[in-house]
């Protein structure tokens, strides 16, 4: 009654004070009153409270331990350097492109920007900042949006890591738990060190690494302070931020803002902050393909054939290539500035290029084909690896192989229209300019890219020695010997560029042939080194004299003239360089094959279809300008060497050593030119020096040129075949080569 009584008088002064205008006080807070209330609703508490319960022991369940998040495997992709392993050529990943580094590799201002962007106090709370999370809070409904999530570097890596992206007050519980239990297992720089390899800035790029790769095109070791606030501003929000896309003064502003909440903190100076406010800010041009696109396909194929495609894709290993990032542009300018004119004049649309270290065979320069992306050239397919037929680029090989055998770049051999025959028939081979020298010397053979003698020193060679030479340098497309003949010299049997440069280095460097390479060294992320390359396994091919023998006339400028005309056409001027052209009958192929002491080019031209060009689109035309226009930058850094002369030796033998042929002086009639007899006045009497010529197989055996003569040269298939085309070519030889057969009557 009492209380009754009580409440009753409560309620009529509050009424008498409502009527007077006045407005009552609020009644004191007691522990009597929550008492009361507690009574009053305890059914309500205990059951709201045992939901609660119920709903935290759903909401946590099958949550993964901290050591499962820690030991969880990050996919990370594979990053391919250039040969200094400062320059990432590309990043090779699945789903997600993700490169680790250490804490003590990421500069503590791009730490301190990161913080300033995302937890300022991070060192200051535990898992969860309740300063944060009420700032977050008043923001939200001030501007009537969740535009402010509260969460600290700890809640956000788990959100990445373990939780996923969802919003709700259910993940946000269990976001706190784990948070919670992580920062009693991991310091709080590990925290962090695994939150900036973990974040997304945008597209594929995961962690700060490749960020920094993506759109700056280096490490982040290496960002300025303006670059790093650009880094710390894009978690938040990638897409809206990116760089490429239509928000970039909304970036610059958060860029401003990362950078104020660093001189805030006093994290940096105020010059720091107005040089960094003033830095001009340039984004990298998004990588769609790499700077050596068939390179790189070429050395991910390698790298997944020698160990898998999940790990090359996955576990963030650091290649090291043999690329040279100068030499790739000289290549790429040299291939753009021919190839469209190339493709007008020539109807050659497509050109490629292999540039070797001659004595390491390490692949300094590679374009695969003149445009990537032009599907009407077929532009993604690799020609540097694809079997074509090389033409007269060929022939220096053959000419080695001879020169080991004893022959001479003094060796005569006779330039006539000539027959071989063979089991699949007649083989007629004729010169590019359709004509006839008669004796010439291996040399002039050479240097003028003659085919008939260039067949006849294949044929003295001998078939499976220049095969087997050929095996031995490291071409594998010629290994069914079966399938070939003597029109193996004028590039009858097809090679791939690549096969072809590393062969020609062994002409470069003393007669060393070395397998080419294009990967230096590769580490595992735990800093394991896989593989690593130092000293080149070499193969003695050809004797140093012989490669002498070889540079010496493929840089003898006057030797070519009579076939080609001007030398400045093979001239790179303050170098050295040998240089030998090739072209197929068909004009399907042209190249140009050359090299230096220090380095070994081939350029190849034509259409990747098969396709023939138009007639005159010669290796000399289409393919030397692009190799010269290359070489010519490419070499600057070079010293200008040579190989030295080889020994130049007197050989007797006739033809072998450097004589055409038998010379005899004859007495003859003046009036008919036959030969005089008795009866032949003395007056029409007169001597005259006349050459008996014949094959060199009148004078060697195959094989053995410094060996004795054959007893009866007929014996040799070719002998009579050689000898008709002697004859031949003696109709309108000069009169030297027609000595009279007929007596004066």
């Amino acid at each position: 009654m009492w209380n009754h009584q009580k409440l009753s008088a409560r309620r009529f002064r509050k009424s008498r004070l409502k009527t007077l205008g006045v407005k009552p006080a609020r009644p004191k807070f007691t522990f009597r009153r929550l008492w009361f209330y507690f009574k009053k609703f305890s059914p309500l508490i205990l059951l709201g409270l045992l939901a609660f319960i119920l709903w935290l022991t759903w909401a946590l369940k099958d949550l993964p331990s901290p050591n499962e998040i820690l030991q969880r495997v990050v996919p990370q992709s594979t990053t391919l350097y250039d040969r200094t392993g400062k320059i990432a050529l590309y990043n090779l990943y699945g789903d997600v492109k993700r490169q680790a580094v250490k804490l003590s590799e990421i500069p503590l201002f791009v730490q301190q920007a990161t913080l300033a962007a995302e937890d300022k106090d991070f060192y200051q709370h535990g898992a969860f900042s309740l300063k944060g999370f009420l700032r977050a809070l008043f923001l939200n409904i001030l501007r009537g949006r969740a535009s402010q999530g509260g969460s600290t570097i700890t809640m956000q890596y788990l959100k990445n890591a373990a939780l996923g992206p969802q919003k709700n007050i259910s993940r946000k519980a269990r976001e706190l738990y784990l948070a919670y239990q992580l920062e009693q297992t991991l310091s709080k720089q590990e925290i962090l060190e695994r939150y900036l390899n973990d974040i997304p800035y945008g597209s594929v790029s995961y962690g700060v690494e490749a960020g920094s790769q993506s759109y700056f095109n280096k490490a982040v070791k290496d960002l300025s302070l303006a670059q790093a606030a650009i880094m710390a501003a894009l978690p938040q929000a990638p897409s809206f931020y990116s760089p490429y896309g239509k928000n970039v003064a909304a970036l610059f502003n958060r860029q401003k803002s990362v950078l104020q909440t660093m001189r805030e903190q006093n994290w940096i100076s105020e010059s720091d902050l107005q040089k960094a406010l003033a830095e001009k800010i340039e984004f990298a041009p998004q990588k769609i393909t790499p700077l050596a696109p068939h390179f790189v396909l070429w050395v991910k194929q390698q790298l997944e054939e020698k160990y898998g495609e999940q790990v090359v894709e996955q576990e963030g290993l650091q290649v090291i290539t043999t690329l040279d990032v100068a030499k790739q542009k000289f290549a790429d300018e040299a291939v753009a500035k021919y190839n469209d004119s190339n493709a007008k004049k020539y109807k050659a649309a497509n050109s490629a290029l292999v540039s070797l270290d001659a004595k390491t065979g390490e692949v300094l320069a590679l374009i695969g084909s003149a445009d990537f992306y032009n599907k009407d050239i077929d532009g993604q397919v690799n020609v540097i690896l694809r079997p074509r037929q090389p033409g007269s680029s060929f022939k220096p090989i053959v000419y080695a192989t001879a020169f080991e055998q004893g022959y001479l770049p003094e060796t005569i051999l006779i330039d006539a229209p000539t027959i071989f025959p063979s089991v699949v028939g007649d083989f007629k081979p004729v010169n590019y300019n359709g004509k006839n020298y008669g004796p010439i010397s291996m040399r002039q053979a050479l240097a003028g890219s003659l085919n008939i003698p260039a067949v006849e020193t294949l044929y003295l060679a001998g078939l499976d020695n220049v095969l087997q030479k050929a095996a031995d340098l490291g071409y594998t497309t010629l290994s069914d010997r079966s399938r070939f003949g003597l029109s193996l010299t004028l590039g009858g049997g097809e090679v791939t560029p690549l096969e072809h440069a590393q062969a020609f280095t062994a002409l470069a460097d003393h007669g060393y042939t070395k397998k080419a390479i294009s990967i230096l060294k590769v580490t595992k992320l735990d800093g394991t080194v896989l593989e690593e390359f130092k000293e080149p396994q070499k193969n003695r091919v050809f004797s140093e004299e012989t490669t002498q023998k070889i540079a010496s006339i493929l840089t003898d400028q006057a030797a070519r003239t009579f076939i080609f005309g001007p030398l400045a056409a093979f001239n790179i001027p303050g170098h050295t360089v040998a240089i030998k052209t090739g072209t197929t009958n068909n004009f399907k192929d042209a190249w140009a094959v050359g090299f230096t002491p220090q380095i070994v080019t081939v350029v190849w031209s034509g259409n990747s279809s098969g396709q023939e060009m138009s007639k005159g689109a010669d290796g000399s035309q289409i393919s030397l300008p692009i190799f010269k226009d290359y070489m010519s930058k490419a070499l600057v850094i070079y010293k200008n060497e040579g190989w030295g002369d080889y020994p130049r030796e007197v050989i007797e033998k006739l033809m072998v050593g450097g004589a055409i042929g038998e010379e005899k002086m004859v007495t003859i009639n003046k009036l008919n030119g036959k030969i005089a007899t008795e009866t032949t006045p003395v007056e029409l009497r007169a001597e005259k020096k006349f050459i008996y010529l014949h094959s060199i197989l009148h004078y060697v055996k195959r094989g053995d040129p410094r060996g004795p003569a054959p007893e009866n040269p007929a014996d040799d298939p070719m002998y009579n075949p050689w000898e008709d085309g002697i004859k031949e070519w003696q109709k309108t030889a000069p009169a030297e080569f027609n000595p009279p057969t007929e007596f004066d009557n």
